[in-house]
């Protein structure tokens, strides 16, 4: 009998099954492609995240109207009362298939994450565990919650349109709901980027959640004779639909100054600062102290936009793409490169700051970092993603130490041999350049990018590492759109690696890594014996 019940369900109800499936890997997927687009993101898993945060409540209001409220709506419950079944199992397998269904939706989601990020971010096992649970969880959550509102018949409209008013009142508040389980399961600043340590305390929130709204659907379910249900089954007259529908409207446009601001932005300027222009490239530099001589200011500033000028046509950025420059002087900058930078919203600007008295300053640093900042201003930030970033870091090297003291390279040098005798390099790494940051420190993770360009160039010479430059790097966009996504799909780096050197990054990285260790001091103790 239960058989016949799954076989009911599914013959009259497959189509809407399907379509609500389908349509929910769409959005999905649409979502995630255009956060890809942002280049802010972190990668498609985020974008999963925000596309199962929308779709799942919406399966879930589907689902728990298809599964309940119809049934009572066109009286086909009561069919069900009079077989001989218990009432308790109808309700159970009703349950179940609406968790397995809400499921399937979310861990097809996850799949399409997985397959978009696929070449460009690595996933093991317990990453992924990690996204199925934490989205199986999110989703039973919604199907369980819509499941019991299905019992409520015309009624759960009140609850969904007072639940809709009280979301936008807590999300534009101070109140930090993705702190929450199990909103937290979710969340943009977890989903996606929690690799290694499972939420194991917002799932067994989760989990006493969802068993609440089993026993209220229970409750609801096998009250006597379906009396209740029944009741509240009943369609909405038209007067209480449009009763609730003026109210909703009448309390969304009071609230609406409240809910919603308007973005403010200024022009970027900073009066009285010393500015410089060489060949487009303009620089401003602002001291601390305006009464301060303004000599050094002059010197860096005229300094800085001809090496800017020069780092830009190698680049071949067109001139009317290069951002604006502002150095403002910050003294308490308390890492030791004494260079820092903010972003500029709506502003084609690029604002650094540099304690340029202080002595471990360098103006090659500051040269190498505002150039990184320029690639990530002009390609919207695509260029800081994992598998593109590693090859600005080693740009960044180039620049930096073209005029840097000897000493400076040879202890550059040995950070490089210390991170790679630590965690090793190969592809991998590569591919996931921010977790090895991680792991062996992101300044000497710039010094393994920065011996790789070198080795590109001493082998192949600088116009390669130009060719490379502009096939991987140097696209510039001008909105964050799906056009940014499609050109990074279609041009991915071991192709162009290979196009502009001749050879695979593979093989590259092999002798990238011989290079380094060469430099070990063991190694050249062993030579000389």
């Amino acid at each position: 009998m239960t058989l016949v019940l799954i076989q009911k369900e599914l013959r009259r109800n497959w189509p809407t099954f399907l379509m609500l499936g389908l349509f929910t890997w769409l959005v999905v997927f649409t979502i995630a492609y255009r956060v890809n687009a942002d280049g802010t993101g972190g990668g498609a898993f985020p974008g999963v995240g925000w596309g199962l945060l929308y779709m799942m409540p919406i399966s879930g209001i589907i689902l728990g109207h298809v599964l309940i409220s119809s049934e009572y709506q066109a009286k086909t419950q009561l069919f069900l009362e009079g077989l001989p079944l218990p009432k308790w199992r109808m309700i159970t397998w009703k349950l179940l298939l609406g968790f397995f269904l809400a499921c399937l939706y979310a861990v097809g989601s996850v799949l399409i994450g997985w397959l978009l990020a696929m070449g460009s971010e690595p996933v093991t096992g317990r990453f992924l565990g990690i996204l199925l649970t934490s989205a199986c969880g999110w989703a039973m959550f919604s199907a369980g919650f819509f499941f019991v509102t299905g019992f409520l018949g015309r009624y759960r409209i009140i609850i969904y349109l007072t639940l809709a008013i009280t979301l936008l009142l807590v999300i534009n508040s101070t109140i930090p709901i993705s702190d929450f389980p199990p909103y937290a399961l979710i969340a943009n600043s977890r989903f996606g980027f929690e690799r290694e340590v499972w939420p194991l305390f917002d799932l067994k929130i989760t989990a006493a959640i969802i068993i609440g709204w089993i026993a209220i659907a229970y409750i609801l379910g096998l009250a006597k004779e379906g009396s209740i249900s029944s009741m509240l089954g009943e369609k909405m007259s038209y007067r209480e639909k449009m009763f609730i529908g003026g109210a909703f409207g009448i309390g969304l446009m009071t609230l609406s100054p409240f809910l919603f601001e308007e973005p403010k932005g200024e022009p970027f300027a900073i009066p009285g600062a010393i500015e410089e222009d060489w060949e487009g490239v303009t620089v401003t530099i602002s001291s601390e102290e305006l009464n301060k001589p303004v000599d050094l200011e002059i010197s860096i500033a005229a300094k800085l936009a001809r090496r800017l000028a020069q780092a830009r046509d190698w680049l071949g950025i067109p001139e009317a793409d290069f951002p604006r420059v502002f150095v403002v002087e910050k003294s308490d900058i308390e890492e030791v490169e004494r260079i820092d930078w903010d972003d500029v919203e709506g502003e084609n600007v690029v604002l650094m700051y540099a304690g340029y008295r202080q002595p471990e300053f360098t103006e090659g640093r500051l040269l190498s970092w505002t150039m990184s900042q320029v690639l990530r201003k002009n390609s919207k930030d695509r260029v800081t993603h994992e598998d593109r970033w590693w090859i600005v870091c080693g740009l960044e090297g180039l620049w930096e130490m073209e005029e840097a003291e000897p000493e400076t390279i040879v202890e550059r040098e040995q950070m490089a041999v210390e991170a790679v005798q630590k965690e090793g390099l190969t592809i991998e790494s590569l591919e996931g350049w921010s977790l090895y940051q991680d792991e062996v420190e992101w300044r000497s993770a710039d010094a393994v990018a920065w011996m790789g360009m070198r080795l590109l160039q001493e082998e192949k010479g600088r116009e390669v590492v130009q060719k490379l430059a502009k096939a991987t790097v140097t696209k510039p966009f001008t909105r964050k759109d799906a056009r940014a996504v499609v050109w990074d799909y279609s041009n991915p780096v071991k192709p162009a690696f290979e196009a502009a050197t001749g050879e695979s990054l593979e093989s590259f990285v092999e002798k990238w890594r011989n290079y380094i260790l060469s430099f070990s001091k063991e190694t050249e103790e062993e030579e000389r014996e």
